[in-house]
């Protein structure tokens, strides 16, 4: 399936019906997942969306959230295993909090107007810093 949903016009053209379930399937395994903080799967289901639709506010906002979650995550399981962090650790959690930003900016390119996910995002970006110093720029 080469369409995606790239505008609003796309949710109402009749050649995009098929596109339109497989989107909403794939929409409801990923927010199945997040409701139940499953972050690594809902993370994937949301890739595999946003892949087909390139234009909800909903998915980017959520996969954003995932990867914070999960940036959080693995820097806690570190702690309580009392591990030293390697480098490809590091990388990964770096990826997670890089994917996070990346993906919150994109849902306020979406929504302009919302204040909450500006103020959200500057939230994390504190809390992501905050951890980086933490942990001497390892993250």
């Amino acid at each position: 399936m080469d369409r995606k949903i790239k505008n609003w016009t796309d949710y109402v053209n009749p050649r995009n019906l098929a596109l339109l379930r497989a989107c909403n399937i794939q929409y409801k395994h990923a927010l199945s997942y997040y409701k139940k903080q499953k972050w690594k799967e809902a993370r994937k289901e949301y890739q595999n969306f946003i892949k087909m639709n390139l234009i909800d506010y909903d998915a980017f906002y959520q996969l954003g959230t995932c990867c914070f979650e999960l940036g959080k995550m693995e820097i806690g399981n570190l702690k309580k295993q009392k591990h030293k962090m390697s480098p490809s650790k590091a990388k990964e959690i770096r990826e997670y909090f890089d994917d996070c930003i990346k993906n919150l900016k994109k849902a306020g390119e979406l929504e302009p107007k919302n204040l909450l996910l500006k103020e959200e995002l500057e939230d994390k970006k504190k809390v992501i810093k905050k951890l980086k110093k933490k942990h001497r720029g390892a993250v």
